[in-house]
């Protein structure tokens, strides 16, 4: 993150400055400034980048295109691992990544089974002509 002042992430104040490498106790409110510690219990609210993509392609998958399923699918597995990997961090966006996979689960599920029905009809087809 840039130095500068910033949207307080702890919600105490409306800026809180950082120095580039950490939040410092420099916080402004209307323009008038002041000095307030942030506390190490609160936490940093982050969002996914991926969030809004993951539930796009999920939905996509589901009406337009079942061929976006997998895709919706691996890209909110690997979404929800980093959030696992960083427990420190609140993610204010995992409940909609989780839809977004799981409505790639299905797509992928329905494609699966639209290509076995294809393949069984065009082996029935097959058999009936051959004989």
């Amino acid at each position: 993150m840039s130095d500068g002042w910033h949207p307080d992430p702890y919600g105490r104040h409306q800026h809180r400055f950082h120095d580039g490498m950490q939040w410092t106790d420099h916080v402004a409110d209307y323009g008038v400034t002041g000095i307030d510690p942030p506390r190490a219990y609160a936490p940093v609210l982050r969002e996914h980048p991926d969030g809004t993509t993951v539930l796009v392609l999920g939905i996509l998958s589901l009406v337009v295109c079942g061929l976006l399923g997998p895709v919706a699918w691996i890209k909110g597995r690997d979404a929800l691992a980093y959030m696992d990997e960083n427990p420190g961090m609140q993610w204010t966006n995992r409940g909609q990544i989780n839809a977004g996979r799981i409505c790639g689960i299905v797509a992928t599920a329905l494609l699966g089974l639209s290509l076995g029905f294809i393949v069984l009809m065009v082996l029935l087809g097959a058999l009936a002509s051959s004989s």
